[in-house]
């Protein structure tokens, strides 16, 4: 993915003022965060990864890392925030030019031993398809 297309997707978020991961509380709605992956995106993450064959899809972990960075400029995680994992459910695939919609929301978070782990539902959807599922799992 070029930085151009890069910062074109994703300046869609700038408009809006940035979520304090700290004051989240379980329950809250979070804002709706979209962009828009598109066919040159596809293009220079398959050529980036070496994949020969032109795709009209997103790749899985193009799709993943493009909305991570998403939610992290939406939200940005603090110096000592550590992605444990996730654990996500793929049910649809995404041509380019779609637009995604990123829904997420703090579902737990629990301290002990001066450490927080926090998990967070995800849904990624466009239009009325639902494309993945699922949480993530940070420690700060």
């Amino acid at each position: 993915m070029t930085t151009e297309s890069a910062s074109h997707s994703l300046l869609l978020n700038r408009t809006q003022a940035p979520i304090d991961y700290d004051r989240v509380r379980v329950g809250d709605d979070l804002p709706v965060i979209s962009f828009t992956v598109t066919k040159q995106d596809v293009e220079d993450y398959r050529h980036s990864v070496g994949t020969p064959a032109t795709r009209p899809t997103i790749a899985i972990m193009h799709l993943l890392a493009i909305t991570l960075a998403a939610i992290t400029e939406r939200m940005p995680l603090p110096a000592t925030c550590v992605h444990v994992g996730q654990e996500l459910e793929w049910t649809n695939t995404v041509e380019a030019d779609a637009t995604i919609d990123v829904r997420f929301a703090l579902v737990s978070r629990r301290t002990a031993g001066g450490s927080t782990l926090s998990a967070f539902s995800l849904h990624l959807a466009s239009g009325d398809l639902e494309v993945a599922r699922g949480r993530i799992l940070l420690t700060s």
